[in-house]
């Protein structure tokens, strides 16, 4: 997965099509699409539906760190946090595809050892409230101004906070989708997805309503913008707010319905 942090070009100046992003898109897609061919060449006949999951999940990504809302996210904080919002749901699509499954089936029995027994070893934390809090956690610590504006500065900073992102994300996203097949986890999951949802919702609700600038610096990049400080600040909220809480709501459905 790419997880590299480009430098973005001023907002509206197209795609940033950096050679290690696009190879890494390309060879995790790869690795999926042989994962796919190999299960269909050993009789399984899965379905249609799970490789368009994926592939979505692959494009939420791409559009988070390729497109031209990359390069806006430099200077438009709800272009940040659109980004930010991409990079939280596209696990949620990959592993819903069985992008875990299918990329580990497309590795050689050697290296498909040893990525199942690294996974075997944090396999604890892929439950529903761990993960939940991990999650939590991980959107916190990124998003407290004094750590936000030095990553919004520095690639190597930015470089990990989209890594730590992506896979927590990824963590919460499979304990509560494993969860669907497991009874007892999903009340668990429920919870953490309330959790979740109220959580977020009570940032993006701050944000929104807030008539101080969270993110100083971010209201010294926008003055060239046709928007001012507080309208960037405010869809920034709206931003992370609405788009997680539906989504999580929708997943919450669907478990209660299955439970």
């Amino acid at each position: 997965i790419p997880l590299f942090h480009v430098p973005g070009q001023p907002a509206g100046d197209g795609w940033t099509l950096d050679p290690i992003q696009i190879g890494s898109l390309v060879f995790v897609v790869g690795l999926y699409g042989l994962g796919w061919l190999r299960m269909r060449r050993a009789g399984s006949r899965g379905a249609w539906a799970r490789p368009i999951v994926f592939m979505i999940g692959i494009l939420l990504l791409g559009a988070a760190l390729i497109s031209p809302l990359h390069a806006a996210s430099e200077r438009l904080l709800w272009a940040h946090m659109a980004q930010h919002t991409l990079l939280l749901l596209a696990p949620l699509a990959i592993v819903a595809g069985k992008g875990g499954t299918r990329i580990l089936q497309g590795l050689s029995p050697s290296w498909r050892g040893r990525v199942a027994g690294l996974f075997l070893r944090f396999k604890w934390l892929i439950t529903p409230l761990p993960s939940a809090l991990l999650l939590i956690g991980v959107v916190v610590f990124w998003h407290v101004p004094p750590v936000f504006e030095p990553a919004s500065r520095f690639d190597l900073l930015h470089a990990l906070e989209h890594l730590t992102l992506v896979l927590a994300a990824t963590a919460y996203w499979a304990a509560v989708l494993g969860a669907g097949t497991r009874r007892a986890r999903r009340g668990e999951s429920i919870a953490s997805l309330m959790a979740l949802m109220l959580f977020g919702g009570a940032i993006g609700a701050l944000m929104t309503f807030s008539r101080v600038p969270w993110y100083p610096e971010y209201a010294e990049r926008v003055a060239g913008a046709d928007i001012d400080w507080l309208t960037d600040q405010q869809l920034a909220g709206v931003l992370m707010w609405l788009p997680m809480g539906i989504v999580v709501m929708g997943v919450a459905g669907w478990l209660a319905y299955r439970w």
